[in-house]
């Protein structure tokens, strides 16, 4: 039997006000096993989403488009350029998957907010 991390000698509890950014605790939170495992509380509402109280978190993410994180090795569901006939399809499926400010796939290598830029059709 193994003892749960908040119940581990020495674990410090943290919460929002301890980041300096949301992107800081939204990947704390997924590192620690989030969205399957939140043993500091970060998410709430249990969307998927950790500290949507600080500047610049995704508000209204609908549960479908969450990142799946498998158990076993912490890999998610990913999706790259490749797996896209059409930049137009890429930047769809971008925007719902929480970007500009939440790019999981990391389809937005530049952070400019255009998705696979190197797709037929890109800007």
């Amino acid at each position: 039997e193994t003892t749960p991390v908040e119940d581990a000698p020495g674990f410090i509890d943290l919460d929002c006000n301890d980041f300096d950014s949301w992107q800081q605790a939204q990947e704390f939170f997924i590192s620690l096993g989030g969205p399957g495992r939140d043993p500091h509380g970060l998410d709430k509402d249990g969307d998927s989403i950790a500290c949507q109280s600080l500047p610049g978190a995704p508000q209204n993410k609908p549960a479908q488009t969450a990142v799946e994180v498998s158990p076993t090795d912490g890999a998610t569901d990913d999706r790259n350029c490749s797996d896209f006939e059409s930049w137009e399809e890429a930047q769809d499926f971008f925007l719902s998957e929480g970007g500009p400010t939440d790019d999981p796939h990391r389809l937005d290598n530049n952070g400019d907010g255009i998705a696979c830029e190197s797709l037929p059709g890109a800007p």
